[in-house]
């Protein structure tokens, strides 16, 4: 979202579909116990749920 939260980011479908399979494999390691460097991917993911 930009300008205040009041307009979403417009992204293409290609764009959309790489970027879900990254954050789709960075989840599956991290489930496996495997850290990303410099992510947390756990407030992330709490943080997303509580959107929703």
């Amino acid at each position: 979202m930009i300008e205040n939260n009041t307009v979403p980011v417009k992204i293409n479908d290609k764009l959309s579909a790489e970027i879900n399979g990254i954050v789709r494999k960075v989840i599956r390691l991290n489930e496996r116990g495997i850290r990303i460097v410099l992510t947390d991917i756990n407030n992330i993911l709490n943080g997303l749920n509580k959107t929703k």
